[in-house]
């Protein structure tokens, strides 16, 4: 299910900051594409860990992904969702490479992951 942020906020639906984050940098992937192996920017899209950092600073070029609760909501959400990934080249991918910080970069970066899936990915983090 796709939910649009501005409907959440608009609805005055109270959202802790790392939530309207997550929707926040949802959106940014909606609008602008989602881009592999880079931050991105509005010209190119944005990876997933590009749109949180906008987001939450207003710069890709930031590197909160150790601590900041965006990133574990999107660890639990993949917890939940994923296990194990398999790549088009039938490779697995361990729980634990994917787990960690760096880790999500590694999904957003799969061949298979599409733009629709880091959306509802982000969207669902935000909501649970």
């Amino acid at each position: 299910m796709t939910i649009n942020p501005n409907i959440v906020l608009e609805a005055g639906i109270a959202l802790e900051p790392w939530r309207q984050n997550l929707l926040k940098a949802a959106d940014l992937i909606r609008q602008h594409g989602l881009v592999k192996f880079f931050r991105g920017n509005e010209q190119d899209g944005y990876c997933m860990h590009g749109a949180i950092e906008k987001a939450m600073t207003g710069s890709t070029h930031t590197n909160n992904y150790e601590t900041a609760r965006e990133y574990e909501a999107i660890r639990e959400q993949l917890r939940k969702t994923q296990a194990p990934l398999i790549t088009n080249w039938g490779e697995i991918i361990p729980k634990y490479d994917w787990l960690k910080p760096e880790g999500i970069a590694g999904w957003n970066n799969l061949p298979d992951v599409t733009q629709d899936q880091v959306v509802s990915l982000m969207e669902a983090a935000a909501l649970a």
